[in-house]
């Protein structure tokens, strides 16, 4: 059963990195926990055994995947599953004790070599306590490649919600998605983006009211000199159409019902089996927005959380930072991710 298991998780590495054929560069994702590396696919550009040789390596030639017990790594003799006796915290990164599946006697570890801004630099491996440390370096993001996914994705700092409702009509694209504990880097091709959407429907009401006459006096006998003009003033007015004249017809008084309805609404580009590429609508009409505060978040930590309440009962979540902008979302088993996490 156990084999069964890791032969899953290894092919769900094997098929995001042949599907993706490409590097995980430095800056993808910040790593403030050991936890966010859980899920996570290491793709490195270059690898150097120190004073012997180093090459350059095509996208996913070597890959290493963690999860919470095991390491997969793809690439050569190295390929295998690893379990992670333990993790420590060091100074440059992470530690992880290793041991081979298939042979508990052949024991190893991995370094994760993690720079000032909790972004993975390089991977040190090594297999068995007989053989050399190997390193693997990620690659930086080529620049004409940064550009074009800046002015693309919604970065974490972007999008600054100053009340609750300050959220309709936001449109988001997350460059992160994590699903049954796999982490994915989306494209600019995938088009994911989340639309928050306010609709107001203006319903006209219509009700006949008759208006009532004024009674008529004897103007001889009972209007004053003012009141004479006055009734010259109104005259000319109802002359120029500028006010109603008494014996019209009962007039309408119209009522206005303003409606309004929420929705969030989520595209993306989906590839199936077969190959085809199909654009895919979710729409979720939203019946109810709370918002919550933790107090005690600390600085990198989502402070804001909006929940959002289905019309069929499900909660979809929003967090924003210490300053009140979008960092991530949350629903039905799957989280997106702003640039910047």
């Amino acid at each position: 059963m156990n084999k069964l298991i890791y032969t899953f998780f290894f092919l769900c590495f094997a098929v995001s990195i042949n599907a993706q054929n490409k590097f995980t560069y430095i800056e993808d994702r910040v790593f403030n926990t050991y936890n966010d590396m859980v899920g996570y696919n290491f793709v490195p550009k270059k690898m150097e055994i120190p004073h012997e040789y180093d090459e350059d390596l095509s996208a996913g030639e070597y890959s290493f995947g963690i999860t919470r017990a095991n390491l997969y790594v793809d690439g050569g003799e190295l390929k295998g599953v690893y379990n992670i006796n333990n993790s420590d915290q060091q100074d440059y990164g992470y530690k992880l004790t290793l041991m081979n599946a298939r042979d508990p006697t052949s024991q190893g570890h991995l370094k994760i070599i993690v720079n000032k801004n909790k972004n993975v630099d390089a991977l040190i491996f090594k297999k068995d306590r007989k053989d050399k440390e190997i390193i693997f370096f990620l690659s930086e993001t080529p620049e004409r490649l940064m550009d074009r996914e800046e002015k693309y994705f919604t970065d974490k700092q972007e999008i600054k919600l100053e009340e609750t409702d300050s959220i309709w009509n936001q449109t988001i694209r997350p460059f992160f998605v994590i699903e049954n504990n796999f982490q994915d880097r989306l494209e600019v091709n995938d088009s994911t983006s989340i639309q928050f959407i306010e609709t107001i429907k203006i319903t006209e009401k219509k009700k006949r009211v008759k208006k009532k006459k004024k009674k008529k006096k004897d103007e001889a006998e009972e209007l004053t000199e003012e009141e004479l003009m006055m009734e010259e003033d109104r005259m000319a007015m109802k002359a120029l159409g500028l006010e109603e004249a008494e014996d019209e017809d009962p007039k309408e008084n119209i009522k206005l019902k303003i409606d309004k309805s929420y929705f969030i609404e989520i595209k993306q580009k989906v590839k199936f089996d077969n190959g085809t590429v199909e654009d895919k609508v979710w729409t979720y009409p939203i019946k109810k927005v709370i918002e919550r505060e933790d107090e005690h978040a600390e600085p990198g930590q989502n402070r804001f959380e909006l929940e959002f309440t289905t019309n069929k009962g499900d909660q979809i979540y929003l967090y924003l930072t210490h300053k009140r902008t979008i960092s991530s979302m949350q629903f039905i088993g799957r989280k997106f991710l702003m640039r910047g996490n």
